[in-house]
């Protein structure tokens, strides 16, 4: 079993339950082993799971097994673009039809995918819906998923949100910066970290990487070659990073299959944490925006 301590900590991310995530879409996460991967979380006491409208094979899966989330705390981020998705009338039915789908009475959080659309005019009119949730008892927090730290620092400092999602991994390592931490914890804001594999980049060998990608972005061979020096496994250093910080409340994982989760699992158990420096790989400008990777 995963330590207390770890359990409490971990969510389960589903984003790789969508055939269409991530940098190496040849990855198929079977039926079968979403059903084992989530008997298992249960079991191990990891019971909260982010979702999104954003992730249709992981939602499909969802719906199709109606029930299957009645035991999780579930995060559900919501995507919104313009005036007229931000419509509250058309808000509630979203939300509405998805809690029935599911066949649960609530979410833990509702999140907006893309918090930077606060700093559009929808702004305030987007954050009283939520308010409003909240109010009405659909949801028990509000939250943010962001991309720009100076983007976050604006909306938090102008609307409250209890949770900020927010990548953190080898390569991004942003929100070590202590004034910013300072803020959210004078803000009351739970950090809940996501994007610690960089959608799956950081797990992969050099052979699997697209040859354009890996000529381009040359610290993808440094650290290929610092994995071999250090002779850790690419997992093996992924979850080693984050074990040596504790400002997170939470950490999303995504699994790709059910060895996955055993192997993260395994990794999870180990009592001693092997303290590595890492810094020489952080913020790197041309890896910490996934969507703007030319991999073609």
């Amino acid at each position: 079993m995963i330590s207390l301590k770890d359990r409490k900590k971990i969510i389960l991310g589903t984003a790789s339950f969508d055939k269409n995530y991530g940098i190496n879409k040849s990855i198929f996460f079977k039926k079968d082993e979403k059903n084992s991967l989530l008997k298992k979380c249960v079991q191990n006491k990891i019971l909260y799971i982010d979702c999104s409208e954003n992730y249709n094979s992981a939602m499909s899966y969802f719906y199709q097994n109606k029930g299957i989330l009645k035991k999780f705390k579930v995060i559900y981020k919501i995507n919104i673009k313009n005036c007229s998705q931000a419509s509250e009338k058309k808000l509630y039915i979203k939300i509405d039809n998805v809690l029935k789908k599911l066949k649960i009475k609530n979410f833990y959080c509702v999140m907006l995918h893309n918090g930077e659309v606060l700093k559009k005019k929808i702004g305030p009119k987007i954050h009283n819906f939520l308010l409003n949730l909240k109010k009405i008892k659909k949801t028990n927090k509000i939250g943010i998923s962001t991309y720009d730290i100076n983007a976050t620092r604006s909306i938090i400092n102008k609307f409250k949100f209890d949770i900020l999602q927010f990548p953190f991994n080898i390569f991004d390592q942003r929100l070590r910066d202590k004034n910013l931490l300072k803020f959210l914890k004078k803000k009351k804001i739970k950090i809940h970290i996501r994007s610690i594999f960089l959608q799956g980049l950081l797990l992969m060998d050099k052979d699997e990487i697209n040859k354009k990608f890996l000529k381009k972005i040359k610290i993808i061979d440094e650290w290929l070659k610092f994995l071999k020096k250090k002779k850790l496994s690419n997992l093996e250093a992924c979850i080693t990073f984050i074990k040596n910080f504790d400002f997170y409340d939470h950490v999303i994982i995504g699994f790709d299959s059910y060895s996955h989760f055993k192997e993260v699992k395994k990794i999870y158990n180990k009592k001693n944490i092997i303290k590595i420096n890492f810094d020489k790989f952080k913020n790197n400008s041309q890896l910490i925006y996934p969507q703007k990777w030319k991999l073609r």
